[in-house]
C-alpha cells in the first residue's frame, strides 16, 4: 500500500536572498544553537545519571556464565512492554531492532531506538527528541548506556558507549530496568528543555 504524506509548503521569492528564507534560517540558527546547549549539557551529566541506574551490570568478560553473548535471552519485547508502556511510549519492532516512541503536548516526537543485535545479541541504545523549527527538522540525539561500564570513554567530551552483550533474561530484564529509570530521567528534564528551546512543533509533524 503506498502512503501519501501531504505538507504545508511556504512559497516565496525565487531569489537567494529571499527575506523569508533569510529569517528561517536565523531563526533555525538560533534555535539548533539552544538545542544544541541542552544535548552538551546532559552528555555532560551523563555519568551522573548513570550512577542512580537500579543495576551495575559487569561486562561480559565479568558476567556470570548464564549471562554471557552465548546464552539466550528469549523474547525482548515483553520486558520492553512491561517497562515503557506506563510511561506512555508504543513499542514496536521485532528480531534486532525496536523503536519505542512517544508524542509530547508540543507534538514532538520522542523516541527510544534499541539496536539489540540478530546474531551477536549485543545491545545499543539511543534516545531522541524530534521536532520541526521554522519548516526545517531537527534531532536531539543521545547515545545510552545500559550500565555506567557500558560507557567505553571520552572523544571530545562525547560518553561513547560500545556494544553492551545481553546474554540471558535475567540480564536482560536488568538492561530494560536500567534504561527505563535512565529514559524516566530524561523524559523529567531533557525533553521538556529541549521543547521548551525549540518551541512547539506543527500537530501533523511526524517525522
Amino acid at each position: 500500500m503506498r502512503k501519501t504524506t501531504q505538507l504545508p509548503v511556504v512559497v516565496g521569492p525565487a531569489t537567494p536572498q529571499s527575506p523569508v528564507i533569510e529569517w528561517i534560517d536565523a531563526e533555525f540558527s538560533k534555535v539548533g544553537q539552544a538545542i544544541r546547549s541542552v544535548v552538551r549539557a546532559y552528555r555532560d551529566r551523563l555519568p551522573e545519571l548513570l550512577e542512580k541506574l537500579p543495576h551495575d551490570l559487569p561486562p561480559e568478560e565479568e558476567a556470570p556464565a548464564e549471562s554471557s553473548a552465548f546464552a539466550v535471552s528469549g523474547p525482548k519485547k515483553p520486558a520492553l512492554v512491561r517497562a515503557f508502556a506506563p510511561m506512555g511510549y508504543e513499542c514496536r519492532g521485532s528480531a534486532g531492532m525496536f523503536m519505542l516512541r512517544r508524542r509530547t503536548p508540543g507534538n514532538l516526537t520522542v523516541e527510544l531506538e534499541l539496536d539489540v543485535g540478530t546474531w551477536s545479541s549485543s545491545l545499543m541504545a539511543f534516545f531522541r527528541v524530534q521536532g520541526l523549527v521554522a519548516g526545517q527538522g531537527f534531532k536531539a540525539t543521545l547515545n545510552l548506556p545500559a550500565t555506567r561500564r557500558a560507557v567505553r570513554g571520552l572523544v571530545h567530551g562525547v560518553e561513547l558507549c560500545s556494544q553492551f552483550s545481553i546474554g540471558g533474561p535475567d540480564r536482560w530484564r536488568h538492561i530494560v530496568d536500567n534504561l527505563a529509570a535512565l529514559v524516566a530521567e530524561l523524559d523529567r528534564g531533557f525533553v521538556p528543555e529541549v521543547e521548551a528551546a525549540s518551541g512547539p512543533s506543527p500537530e501533523w509533524y511526524r517525522p
